[in-house]
């Protein structure tokens, strides 16, 4: 009975660590990675640095590009949102398994407000 409370607190350490999300600023994904939203709703634009054209919402996946700009304090990270090039802020998205991107609902329109 004394090692049952340590396994549950290992097992809680790697449930943990698995789903822990760190937004992608200042990182380099590779051309293809599976970004997701991590914001209630993150502003997408036409172009890096450029003006917001619609908003993706929490838990929507993008395929990366492999283009980043940075404009002051801020980065862009060019994703395909529904067979268009929009670009996305850093600090909304992380990286993620490719398995997310490969959903069928990854390219839905109706998780985009205005597309």
């Amino acid at each position: 009975m004394a090692h049952i409370p340590y396994v549950f607190s290992l097992c809680l350490g790697v449930i943990s660590v698995g789903f822990s999300s760190a937004n992608i600023f200042n990182s380099n994904p590779s051309t293809g990675a599976c970004l997701c939203v991590t914001s209630s709703i993150a502003q997408v634009f036409d172009k890096g640095c450029g003006n917001a054209v619609d908003k993706a919402v929490k838990g929507q996946c993008l395929k990366y590009y492999g283009l980043r700009l940075t404009c002051g304090d801020k980065q862009y990270f060019r994703c395909d949102i529904v067979g268009k090039e929009r670009w996305l802020e850093a600090h909304d998205l992380e990286l993620s398994g490719a398995s997310k991107c490969s959903k069928s609902i990854c390219h839905s329109r109706s998780l985009f407000l205005g597309l």
